[in-house]
């Protein structure tokens, strides 16, 4: 009885060593100290496990997947552009990736008295946004009274 006890403590002992290394043990660090991913909407974890594994982000697919299943996080990594720094762990890129700790990047420069049209056309550039909905939505009266714009506001501009 006693060397059954003992062989289950050895297991779960090791079992927990094991999660603990493929969770949270750094990622390799490579002369680029961040990289920009996209992640697509509808992106499966495999398929960010390639874009990682193809930046050099991670130091194994098969153990970044097994960190998602772990954490849960397959369901809830969010689309979008995401700067990840080297030498991260899995457990740390999850969570940038499924928004418990944000690391989204927008970043576009709106020259000052730019026009609706023009700020749609740097957002279509910039960040890829379908500048006519922009435009839709900067003139939408809903969305101007919901951000607090006057009933005299025809539009963001």
């Amino acid at each position: 009885m006693k060397k059954i006890i003992l062989s289950v403590v050895g297991i779960l002992i090791v079992l927990a060593i094991a999660s603990y290394a493929i969770l949270f043990w750094n990622n390799p660090t490579y002369p680029e100290k961040n990289t920009i991913i996209y992640i697509p909407k509808g992106s499966s974890v495999s398929t960010v496990a390639d874009s990682l594994a193809a930046h050099h982000t991670i130091r194994s697919k098969f153990f970044f997947k097994l960190a998602a299943r772990i954490e849960g996080a397959g369901s809830k990594i969010q689309p979008g552009s995401y700067r990840i720094a080297q030498g991260l762990s899995n457990a740390e890129i999850l969570s940038r990736l499924t928004g418990t700790e944000f690391a989204l990047i927008f970043e576009i420069t709106i020259p000052e008295g730019s026009s609706i049209r023009k700020i749609a056309s740097i957002a279509k550039d910039k960040l890829g946004l379908d500048s006519s909905l922009i435009v839709k939505i900067a003139h939408d009266q809903n969305y101007l009274r919901g951000v607090g714009l006057p009933k005299e506001a025809k539009s963001a501009e």
